[in-house]
């Protein structure tokens, strides 16, 4: 007998990163945020499992908040 269960993981994760500029910021989330994503691929490869992502990037910059979304 095989059993699915759907998971939604609807944590939030803040960072606050600082560096020498916002192109260093962005540089830098990037690294962690994709190495966060292939290690759960990997994961998610060896289990067999299936998943949906929606990725919400919200920051502030100063004065502005900037948000963008995207679906994988």
């Amino acid at each position: 007998m095989n059993v699915s269960i759907m998971f939604t993981d609807t944590s939030v994760r803040d960072y606050v990163i600082s560096a020498s500029s916002v192109k260093e910021c962005e540089k830098i989330f990037d690294m962690i945020w994709k190495h966060k994503e292939e290690s759960i691929k990997d994961l998610c490869k060896q289990y067999d499992v299936r998943s949906k992502t929606e990725i919400w990037c919200h920051y502030q910059l100063s004065d502005k908040i900037i948000t963008v979304m995207e679906e994988e």
